[in-house]
């Protein structure tokens, strides 16, 4: 019973070693919103192609990637829309429908998308040529690839992974230990 706990214990440790880092994503603004919608983020099959991952938008904040505006793995727009008390409404809009909306506060945003896994965050941004405001965005998840543009739209930080609390780490340093003095005792 004791090695079956220990094993137990061990897994669990094991797992929360593995999922040090939740996601990193670039954390966005857009450039030129005004009180009426502006399209900001554009999701189009037949140039970038998102090889069938569902493209969503998280308010910065959402450290936990809880709460998405999903766009989808086809062609799509986020739209923008400055609330002038300090929120902005950000809008879905997919083959022709309204497909939700999000209010998030202040300006900042994050895109991730899903293949199935969770939730992963772009890998890298490249500038379009002639254009500092646009960027073609890369995701992956090691498995899986795609690519989304974001218009009008400016860098201000990287979201950073969320890391393993210190707790953790002393309770796995704590259960190693319980492992080499068990080994001692049954050598001696």
């Amino acid at each position: 019973m004791k090695q079956y706990l220990l094993k137990a214990a061990l897994g669990i440790t094991a797992a929360l070693v593995m999922s040090v880092s939740a996601h990193a994503a670039t954390i966005w603004e857009p450039t030129d919103v005004t009180n009426t919608g502006d399209v900001n983020i554009i999701q189009v099959t037949s140039y970038l192609d998102l090889n069938g991952g569902q493209l969503a938008l998280f308010a910065d904040t959402d450290v936990a990637w809880a709460n998405p505006l999903v766009l989808g793995s086809g062609g799509g727009i986020f739209l923008f829309t400055d609330n002038t008390d300090g929120s902005f409404t950000v809008d879905a809009y997919v083959a022709n429908a309204w497909q939700g909306t999000l209010v998030i506060n202040g300006s900042e945003f994050v895109l991730g998308v899903d293949w199935g896994n969770g939730y992963v965050g772009d890998s890298s941004a490249t500038a379009t040529i002639g254009d500092p405001t646009s960027f073609i965005l890369d995701f992956t998840d090691g498995q899986n690839r795609g690519q989304s543009l974001a218009v009008d739209v400016s860098p201000v930080g990287i979201d950073p992974p969320v890391p393993l609390p210190a707790s953790a780490w002393l309770f796995g340093s704590a259960l190693l230990g319980l492992v080499g003095i068990k080994r001692r005792k049954t050598k001696a």
